[in-house]
């Protein structure tokens, strides 16, 4: 029986995996489009936020709880991996 459940495990890992690259993969089309078309509506960062929110929302009407779990923002991980590069890089550019 746990076989399976860590086979669960690693299809929900592939699946946010998936959606995370999706998501990097739009802003990055969506900043093309803007640059090449010179449009003076939005920001990518806006319709990548808008975008999250609509996948969000979808996760939570559907109730599934392992995925929603997955996605789920981890503070930890933030404040020691992903906000001392932003600063560093801040100071150095001063």
């Amino acid at each position: 029986m746990p076989e399976k459940e860590e086979a669960g495990g690693e299809e929900l890992i592939s699946v946010g995996a998936i959606v995370t690259f999706l998501m990097l993969l739009f802003y990055m089309t969506a900043g093309t489009i803007i640059e090449r078309y010179h449009l003076k509506f939005g920001h990518e960062a806006a319709y990548t936020i808008l975008v999250g929110m609509a996948i969000s929302y979808g996760e939570y009407l559907s109730d599934n709880d392992k995925l929603v779990r997955l996605l789920k923002f981890n503070d930890n991980t933030f404040f020691y991996f992903c906000l001392p590069p932003i600063v560093f890089a801040s100071g150095f550019n001063m």
